[in-house]
């Protein structure tokens, strides 16, 4: 492969605030003739990252929402997986609450994700500091038309070229208030804007029949092991800790025996070990006829250990983030080299390996199947599960463990609170799985992909209509020689 040459003299290095010297930014700024372009920074009326928080600040519900970049998808707001906080937090924040008007960015992770607030949520959204919001002068700036420019293809680009940071990529302010403006006058933006709303509403459309893969898991397996239909909606996540919204202050009570502490190795006399909810899904349990996870596994379970990354390394660093419920995002920025791979076998994942996440109220019990063989290790973070597949299908107990009679046992077994949960190696050996025989297994776990797949097919379809509003923003640029 040929060395990419780039000259470039010192005057135009010193045009930018940090003396960028790397390639892509002189590529890019070459590509798009950015010099010759106003900077957004001309029309901003407004600017701020956002605030950080603690686990200390999390509750399972309340109306205070702390916004972070996962929360930012195809230039729209995620209202999944959010993040609650409490009141306190929630009234400390209140300044910071978002805008009608704001347009939120990341400054982290995916950097320059954004989307266009332009409601009034009766709840207190507020943003993490890994996320920025800003306000641009309407006069000049149609904020719709905008936040398809941040998000299109070329500035894209832009964004991969001024990011910084090997492992975790960040975006200084100074690269959102010079991000330039090859867009057209005000009158022809709002044309644009109106050619897209006909896409937009068929995106909607597409959108509102997509079924979330826990409803089908739970539907599913609710009806192949005879168990009530509405299990999730009952005892679904943050309902098996018995946890009420922050707003309520009724003492909820409950008696439990002597006894029920001897079911543990450990002694437990947590609330969300012992409340109501999770003895009822105990008893469905144990009504079933059931194996526990070590009667099925080929080896101890374990975890990853800390990497020592390596800037120049080629083996991929699998985290908490990568594991999606649904998927293994594969590290493109986190790597360790050959020696950290072939010295630190407990690391080392193999294709058919599960991974569990076993840390951190947020991402605990993520459970994902690696089905590539490709090089790849595992951090401290992760169980490592591997099973018999004589004795059990891999893709079932996943998706056992994405059922609420799976994750349950998860939420009800990890220890710690705050940022020291841990959910250790025998808990989770000593965790029930349905004891069926492999063949039923497998019919399970295909009418649960057949109808995923269909799922995928909406989604592909969605894909080509966000390419469609792509291609009309590129086309609409203005270009200077």
């Amino acid at each position: 492969m040929g060395l990419n040459k780039n000259h470039v003299n010192f005057n135009e290095i010193k045009k930018d605030f940090f003396l960028r010297l790397d390639f892509d930014y002189f590529d890019i700024k070459k590509k798009l003739n950015i010099d010759n372009y106003i900077k957004l920074r001309k029309y901003l009326t407004f600017l701020e990252t956002g605030k950080p928080i603690s686990q200390n600040d999390y509750v399972d519900i309340s109306d205070n929402i702390h916004i972070v970049v996962r929360n930012i998808a195809d230039g729209k707001f995620n209202n999944e997986n959010l993040i609650y906080i409490n009141d306190d937090k929630g009234i400390e924040l209140q300044q910071y609450r978002l805008k009608k008007g704001d347009i939120v960015i990341a400054i982290s992770s995916n950097c320059g994700n954004s989307f266009y607030y332009n409601w009034n949520d009766k709840r207190n959204l507020t943003l993490s500091h890994y996320l920025a919001r800003f306000r641009i002068n309407y006069n000049y700036i149609n904020p719709v038309y905008l936040n398809y420019y941040i998000n299109s293809s070329i500035i894209k680009k832009y964004f991969r070229s001024v990011e910084t940071g090997k492992t975790l990529k960040n975006l200084s302010k100074y690269y959102i208030k010079t991000l330039p403006l090859l867009i057209p006058d005000l009158n022809n933006q709002n044309k644009i804007v109106s050619y897209i709303e006909p896409i937009e509403e068929k995106i909607t459309k597409l959108k509102s029949i997509i079924i979330p893969q826990y409803k089908i898991i739970n539907e599913i397996l609710s009806k192949e092991l005879d168990l009530n239909d509405d299990l999730y909606n009952e005892f679904g996540k943050g309902m098996t800790a018995g946890t009420q919204n922050s707003k309520e202050k009724t003492l909820r009570k409950f008696n439990v025996n002597f006894r029920e502490f001897s079911k543990s190795n450990i002694l437990r006399f947590s609330t969300r070990y012992h409340n109501l909810p999770t003895k009822k899904l105990m008893n469905i349990l144990l009504n079933m006829n059931t194996l526990q996870v070590k009667d099925i596994l080929t080896e101890d379970i374990h975890r990853g250990t800390n990497p020592d990354y390596d800037n120049d390394g080629e083996i991929p660093v699998i985290k908490t983030g990568h594991l999606k419920n649904e998927y293994i995002e594969i590290s493109t920025e986190e790597f360790v080299n050959e020696s950290f791979y072939s010295n630190t076998k407990r690391s080392v994942v193999k294709e058919n390996d599960i991974l569990l996440t076993s840390t951190g109220k947020i991402s605990l019990g993520k459970i994902d199947l690696l089905e590539t063989d490709d090089k790849l290790v595992a951090d401290g973070h992760i169980s490592i599960i591997r099973i018999d597949e004589k004795k059990y299908n891999r893709k079932f107990f996943v998706c056992f463990f994405r059922y609420v009679l799976g994750y349950f046992q998860v939420e009800r077994d990890y220890t710690g609170s705050t940022n020291q949960i841990d959910l250790y190696k025998d808990e989770i050996s000593q965790f029930l799985i349905p004891d069926i025989s492999l063949k039923k297994q497998e019919i399970i776990v295909k009418k649960i992909d057949d109808l995923l797949s269909e799922q995928n097919k909406i989604k592909k379809q969605i894909e080509k209509e966000i390419k469609k509003i792509d291609d009309i923003i590129m086309n609409s640029l203005v270009k200077k020689h």
